[in-house]
């Protein structure tokens, strides 16, 4: 994964985002590990939204772990 697949939870945040606004995802393990929605701030226009994914169980691991080598990596140590 180089881009992490987020979906508008409320589809008309969409148009709130204008070409060149600086958008700032944090906590994204951590709404991952606990499987809630993703905090996103416009911090050119100011305000948040929510962003959620439809990621299985496997996919959101391998993000976690900080992609698929170290997760396959650590899978085979196991």
């Amino acid at each position: 994964f180089g881009i992490l697949p987020l979906i508008f939870k409320a589809a008309d945040d969409y148009e709130g985002i204008k070409s060149g606004d600086r958008l700032l995802i944090r906590d994204v393990i951590s709404s991952l590990v606990e499987d809630r929605d993703i905090k996103v701030e416009n911090i050119t226009g100011g305000y948040t939204f929510e962003a959620k994914t439809t990621l299985n169980e496997r996919e959101r691991n391998i993000i976690i772990k900080g992609g698929l080598l170290p997760y396959t990596k650590e899978m085979s140590l196991s």
